[in-house]
């Protein structure tokens, strides 16, 4: 299951929201102004996820709002993904929205 969530630095714990149905994600509430540029953790990219590229999480996120940048965690000997990454989004509107659609 894939899970997305604001960076650990940038969130103030809450009880997770209850799903929507599809895949399984840990909400979380962002503790930053409504417009600051936040950064989303995403999880749960293994198995057919694992060879996801920058560009194909760009284009599933894009719809949101503006993506400044994608981080891919990959493993340094294998190049493979170790089953998260980084989403940066310019407003934390947009995240949010993000968030809460997937």
């Amino acid at each position: 299951s894939v899970r997305i969530q604001p960076s650990k630095i940038q969130f103030e714990s809450e009880k997770p929201q209850a799903p929507a149905p599809g895949p399984k994600l840990e909400l979380r509430h962002a503790a930053i102004g409504s417009g600051d540029p936040l950064k989303l953790y995403v999880g749960g990219l293994i198995e057919s996820l694992s060879n996801i590229s920058e560009g194909e999480l760009r284009q599933l996120f894009q719809p949101f709002g503006e993506v400044s940048a994608v981080t891919i965690v990959k493993d340094l000997h294998r190049k493979r993904c170790k089953g998260f990454a980084f989403v940066d989004f310019a407003d934390s509107n947009a995240a949010r929205d993000a968030m809460t659609a997937m």
